[in-house]
């Protein structure tokens, strides 16, 4: 293992970058609540640079002043790009200029990302603005002086409730509202690559619906080419989830991997030509077909990574260097976290990295237990062994985040693997032939359209198969963690055939099993006070143990939670029964709940005395919370609708 990961050095790095930034932010909260911490932090960089100098090993010397760049970079990246405004009432912003990065339009209703200036800062809102004479999506780059609301977004804190916002404020966008109306319009003027992406991808969002008759075949075809899902129904997508299919909605490795292919076999005349750099001609065009595919389906965060993969294997192709299948990946995954930090805790970048690691560890040995005897057994030999392997490692990650497993995965990625290429090549050969010939689009255009019919109805077969789907499979970080760990360890047994190494594996994995007994135990001997807010009205809901007593039994922002602790009973009462109760089963708890004004609430518990907001606090509410200022200790916003959860010790 050790001789594996020193002939890849860019797993080191990899892994201490993620060091780095961990340490750097667990310090900057440090930071914000105690200012000695600063002074110990300073010292201690100074002590690192000094021993930098003083060392004589200049690997030492490297690690060092790496710690200390990666380190600062965070730091500074915590400072400029993340905002720490902790108000969340809603702003009314007269006659302000906004620039627009990306606009989605449904049914004359505009979705868009802009950056907008508050408090002397650039931030970047998610804007909604209804006006049917706006028809046309804003291009990236298009300023709007216009009338809008916003209020900031607040993380959800935990799994067990919506998470969009965690998704939000993970790429950067901390405030949300509407724009009420647009004063003026001024459009971009200079030139811009993501503005001439986002026209060619509304051009070809346009060739496409114009070439299928069903509006809803365009909406699925467009996912397929340029990752398009804003109008994609629910039903489809939850179809492609529920089958462990997914994956073909996001324009990845699998999307790119055809584009490289294609570009490939275009290129391959220049080869021929005698020109002194004919091969470095070569990757120039490749590369330029890469990344113009990947401005055109908006740089996300998995066709990102390929991208980069796909531009370092070129490279190395163009210098004539053999290429190391894992140290690339790491390669490009220390890239794009040193470039952007926040994207290490993108979804998508965990499960594009995690599924491109799995294929390289496991695909090869998965090979090996069906050699066939004819040349057609081979690409079904490769999708299973692909479909097998790319399982291993996403599943621990797929447990964590949506906690379901889908049975039939095998079955559904046969059938979409190759009909998703097949799909991708008709589409784009509509939209060429719609510039010639419409007539020839529209045919093309009626067998994409029965291709997806028969993919589709096969989908819907498999979904709803018994036992399609494994639900409610809970997993915590810990387990999380054992599980990956398992998974390597048992890569690393395939390889040297160690029985020392299988064991390993195995006692990883009976202790994550372990586990799950353990958090069984704590739920039962655990009581959490869950506060949440239904039609602007204060709820609450007291879980105790498996049993839960709920002044909103049917709400459903709870669900997850209930899910997660396994809630077999759920009884409805007033909140002033679930006081009475919290009070009855754990006398130590004194908690008492006083309703102050109208939209505020003060919660004593254990000497502590919290302020409930359901609303925006009132000018006429401001005067009596003043009143109890001096016994507030910390205040609770239920504004967003995110509930919180106050354990109590049984």
């Amino acid at each position: 293992m050790l001789a594996y990961t020193l002939a890849r050095p860019f797993i080191y790095l990899f892994f201490g970058l993620c060091i780095c930034l961990t340490a750097t932010n667990k310090l900057y909260n440090l930071i914000a609540v105690n200012d000695w911490a600063k002074i110990i932090i300073a010292i201690a960089i100074v002590a690192m640079l000094i021993a930098s100098h003083v060392f004589k090993y200049n690997s030492l010397k490297l690690v060092l002043l790496g710690l200390v760049l990666f380190s600062t970079k965070q730091y500074l990246h915590l400072i400029q790009i993340h905002v720490a405004d902790n108000s969340f009432d809603i702003i009314k912003l007269p006659n302000k200029t906004i620039e627009i990065e990306t606009d989605h339009i449904i049914n004359n209703f505009h979705n868009c990302i802009a950056n907008l200036i508050i408090n002397k800062k650039s931030v970047r809102c998610k804007l909604s603005l209804n006006d049917s004479s706006l028809n046309k999506p804003f291009l990236f780059g298009t300023k709007l002086i216009c009338t809008l609301s916003i209020k900031r977004i607040e993380s959800s804190g935990s799994r067990y409730f919506n998470t969009y916002s965690d998704y939000l404020l993970n790429n950067h966008i901390y405030y949300e509202g509407y724009i009420q109306n647009v004063n003026c319009i001024q459009f971009p003027k200079q030139f811009s690559l993501l503005n001439s992406a986002q026209t060619i991808s509304n051009s070809i969002k346009y060739l496409i619906q114009k070439t299928c008759k069903n509006q809803e075949h365009a909406n699925l075809l467009l996912s397929l080419l340029i990752g398009e899902k804003t109008e994609l129904s629910k039903e489809i997508k939850q179809a492609f989830i529920s089958t462990g299919t997914a994956h073909i909605l996001a324009v990845s490795g699998l999307h790119l991997g055809l584009v490289y292919y294609v570009l490939s076999l275009a290129c391959k005349p220049v080869r021929k030509l005698k020109l002194k750099n004919s091969k470095l001609l070569e990757s120039a065009l490749i590369l330029f077909g890469i990344w113009t595919f990947a401005f055109i389906t908006g740089l996300g965060t998995s066709i990102v990574r390929a991208a980069v993969m796909f531009s370092l294997i070129q490279f190395a192709a163009c210098i004539n260097r053999k290429t190391d299948a894992v140290n690339t990946l790491f390669a490009c995954g220390f890239f794009m976290v040193a470039w952007n930090p926040c994207i290490l805790s993108d979804i998508g970048f965990q499960l594009s990295f995690a599924a491109v690691l799995s294929i390289i560890w496991f695909n090869p040995f998965f090979k090996r237990i069906w050699i066939p005897n004819y040349k057609i057994s081979f690409l079904l030999r490769d999708l299973i062994s692909v479909s097998c392997a790319v399982q291993i490692l996403i599943t621990p990650l797929s447990l964590y985040y949506f906690q379901q497993f889908p049975l039939y995965f095998i079955f559904s990625n046969l059938i979409w693997i190759p009909l998703s290429s097949i799909l991708m090549a008709t589409g784009f050969l509509q939209g060429i032939l719609f510039l010639f010939s419409y007539e020839c689009a529209l045919l093309i255009g009626t067998i994409t359209e029965t291709l997806m019919d028969y993919g589709m109805n096969a989908l819907l077969h498999i979904q709803h198969a018994p036992h399609a789907v494994l639900s409610d499979l809970w997993i915590n970080k810990m387990q999380l963690g054992l599980m990956l760990c398992s998974f390597a360890v048992l890569r690393f047994y395939f390889h040297n055939q160690q029985i020392d190494l299988l064991i390993k594996s195995l006692l990883l994995a009976v202790t994550s099993v372990i586990t799950l007994y353990y958090i069984e135990f704590k739920n039962i001997n655990s009581c959490d006070l869950i506060l949440f807010k239904q039609k602007n009205t204060l709820q609450l809901e007291f879980r105790h143990g498996h049993h839960s007593y709920s002044s909103a039994p049917s709400s459903f922002l709870l669900t997850k939670y209930r899910s997660a602790t396994k809630i077999n009973r759920i009884d409805s009462t007033t909140t002033t029964e679930i006081i009475r109760l919290i009070n009855q089963i754990q006398s130590k708890a004194q908690i008492s709940l006083n309703h102050i004004t109208k939209n505020c609430y003060l919660l004593s518990y254990n000497n502590d005395t919290l302020l409930l907001s359901t609303k925006q606090i009132l000018k006429s509410e401001q005067a009596c919370i003043a009143f109890y200022q001096e016994c507030i200790h910390a205040s609770i916003n239920l504004q967003s609708n995110i509930p919180k959860i106050i354990n109590i010790e049984k």
